[in-house]
């Protein structure tokens, strides 16, 4: 069956939202407060490899066994080639970042906000360049509200 519009996630804004997520300390500040920050950058990094970056041959927590061919093209196809290699970049450095955490950290749901966090936080600010995100305006959208909006819902679990 065909993916319809109305099913069929719109990636760039998914992408868009996530980056400027990853890139806004304001707004990463405001949804710790129900988890920590530590766990809130597990959440995003959930995010990121299990749902938005839908190439990524990975979850968290292992390989995707059940990577689907089609849901790849329909993301490609919402990209140029030119995001397209950015975003491949940028996956691949966040492998790197997640890569070095100890396993016991990662078992814990954890993500220290470090020197590699804050230099993921600026590459995704990069990225979302990238792909023509207007970093400062979403920043201040997604900063500006207390509660986590049904956008951002819908991309990370804000799950005690």
């Amino acid at each position: 069956m065909a993916d319809t519009p109305t099913t069929t996630p719109d990636h760039r804004q998914r992408i868009a939202t996530l980056l400027g997520l990853l890139t806004s300390e304001e707004a990463q500040e405001t949804l710790s407060q129900r988890l920590g920050r530590p766990r809130l950058a597990y959440e995003l990094a959930c995010a990121w490899f299990d749902d938005v970056y839908v190439p990524s041959e990975r979850y968290m927590d292992g390989l995707k066994g059940d990577l689907a061919p089609e849901a790849a093209e329909t993301f490609k196809d919402a990209f140029d080639p030119v995001e397209l290699a950015a975003m491949e970049r940028f996956h691949r450095f966040f492998e790197l970042r997640i890569d070095m955490l100890p396993d016991a950290m990662i078992a814990s749901r954890c993500i220290p906000m470090d020197d590699r966090w804050r230099s993921l936080m600026k590459d995704a600010g990069y990225l979302l360049e990238d792909i023509g995100g207007n970093v400062e305006d979403l920043r201040r959208r997604l900063a500006a509200d207390g509660k986590a909006s049904e956008e951002i819902a819908a991309i990370i679990k804000l799950k005690n």
